[in-house]
């Protein structure tokens, strides 16, 4: 009799420990459904009643749970400002760049959150762009101080590995871990794309000006970006082959449209849209295949800028200061078949800069 209840009680054991192990999965505990986490700074400060200032206390790095609409700490008691971060493609490392007011330029840090660890990567850089991962995430491009792409080892292990294609500037990675698009700084312009193992060059668009935000699309197939043809003229978002096809023009109209971002499935392309009269922007998507727009998230009196996908399309954030003239951010549905996204229904989360980025 004891037996039995024995091997009961075990097998009771057994299907709590595997509902317990079900929950995790689906509550985002590093499981199969992680809940959707967006990764954005602040600046904490405290009210000294002697000088009836407010001081600087120091910077952090947040993270905001979009399952419980709660923030917690990410990075802590930074020195100073953090003005860009990305996660690695698994969300296993964030790479972060501070801002050194004392030389003013940057230095990029990588954080581990499992262990809490973190290390300087490189220091004296002269740009705060977002670090780009390589796909294997193994290796982090930045542009050095004389304008070359550099490949920096995430362990720490190599000296950088510089591709030698300076002037250049906004490297984005490829989907097959070797290729680096790029815009040439040399006074005729142009995309052209590098082997990270070959240094083999090549172009995508010769002569291309004025261009930015370049960012390849989920299958490493197609690059998207944003080009004007003459200073102040407006600017449009194109998209063109890896093998330099033509590019093909996807928005167009009197108003401006930068900062493409694509949607995980490579089927819309979310942008800034500045409205010429009031430089404001608004928030819209375009759907690559046809050209259709769909508006976000806008505002006549108000920024709504910076869309960006969540990693399972099924959301997009974007920064307003709509509510009192400071940087919120706000999470909305995507937008589908070519219908407005709700509009949001809560003031966001206050942020210190436009800045944001999910983790994957």
């Amino acid at each position: 009799m004891m037996g039995v209840l024995g091997r009961g009680l075990r097998g009771l054991v057994l299907v709590w420990g595997v509902l317990v192990a079900l929950v995790g999965l689906m509550t985002g505990l590093g499981g199969l459904s992680p809940s959707p986490q967006l990764t954005y700074g602040v600046q904490r400060t405290v009210y000294d009643p002697q000088s009836s200032r407010i001081a600087v206390v120091d910077f952090a790095l947040m993270s905001y749970d979009l399952r419980t609409g709660r923030s917690a700490t990410l990075v802590g008691r930074l020195p100073s400002l953090p003005v860009a971060w990305r996660w690695s493609p698994s969300g296993g490392v964030l790479a972060y760049v501070l801002l050194r007011p004392e030389t003013n330029d940057y230095e990029v840090w990588l954080f581990w959150p499992r262990t809490r660890q973190q290390v300087r990567l490189t220091e004296g850089l002269p740009f705060g762009a977002p670090p780009q991962w390589s796909p294997d995430e193994r290796q982090v491009a930045l542009v050095s101080r004389n304008q070359d792409i550099c490949l920096y080892d995430v362990q720490g292990q190599a000296a950088p590995d510089c591709l030698n294609v300076q002037p250049a500037g906004l490297p984005s990675w490829a989907a097959d871990g070797r290729t680096i698009a790029y815009v040439s700084r040399l006074p005729d312009g142009g995309l052209y794309r590098v082997d990270a193992q070959t240094r083999q060059v090549m172009p995508i668009l010769q002569g291309a000006r004025f261009v930015g935000g370049l960012v390849w699309s989920p299958d490493g197939q197609t690059l998207a970006y944003s080009r004007q043809d003459a200073p102040g003229a407006a600017r449009r978002i194109y998209v063109i082959g890896r093998d330099e096809s033509a590019p093909r023009q996807l928005t167009d109209g009197a108003n401006s449209q930068d900062q493409p971002s694509w949607s995980p499935d490579g089927a819309q392309i979310a942008y800034n849209e500045y409205v010429v009269a009031d430089r404001m922007p608004d928030a819209r998507a375009v759907r690559v295949a046809d050209g259709q727009t769909t508006l976000i998230s806008g505002l006549d009196f108000a920024i709504d800028a910076d869309p960006q996908w969540s990693p399972d399309g099924a959301w997009v954030a974007f920064v307003t200061d709509r509510f009192d003239g400071l940087p919120r951010l706000m999470v909305v549905p995507s937008p589908r078949e070519g219908q407005p996204t709700p509009s949001p229904t809560d003031d966001g989360v206050r942020i210190h800069l436009y800045v944001h980025d999910w983790r994957p």
